[in-house]
């Protein structure tokens, strides 16, 4: 995996430890906060987006982010982010450091896998993870509360 450039954007809690893990290893990249526009290129040009959660979230918003230019995700099989990928189908799933690293050769090495599933990805945050799928989808229920009413007898 030596030949795999890693590029992390963000900043947090963990990266001090994380600079200080990466000293002497030149595939590693620190770009520290980035738009939403360099994210949208970054995820474009990516082979997947690894999201690697130590502790358990709520949601992520990155999967999504990353599923929306095709990039599959890689996620720790751990809390509610592994339930997001299993329902859109946008990704792989690890434990470990061997599973990460499994996960992470099969994408780069496989690409028509890797194409597949950032297509399938996209298209499922497309149907329901976009601001039109919420307005469609709320609007529908806004109908059928709204008939509802009308037919129950008072």
């Amino acid at each position: 995996m030596a030949h795999s450039d890693l590029l992390i954007c963000g900043q947090g809690t963990h990266e001090s430890r994380l600079h200080e893990l990466a000293k002497g290893l030149p595939h590693i990249h620190f770009l520290g906060r980035r738009t939403h526009a360099d994210l949208q290129d970054l995820y474009a040009h990516a082979v997947a987006a690894v999201v690697p959660s130590v502790g358990y979230e709520v949601f992520g918003v990155v999967i999504l982010e990353a599923l929306s230019q095709r990039t599959p995700v890689i996620v720790h099989d751990l809390g509610t982010l592994q339930e997001v990928v299993r329902d859109l189908r946008g990704g792989l799933l690890y434990r470990g450091e061997a599973g990460l690293r499994a996960a992470i050769e099969t994408l780069r090495w496989q690409p028509q896998l890797r194409n597949a599933i950032g297509e399938t990805g996209d298209r499922a945050v497309a149907e329901i993870a976009t601001p039109d799928a919420h307005i469609h989808r709320y609007l529908a229920l806004i109908k059928r509360l709204a008939a509802a009413k009308t037919s129950t007898p008072a």
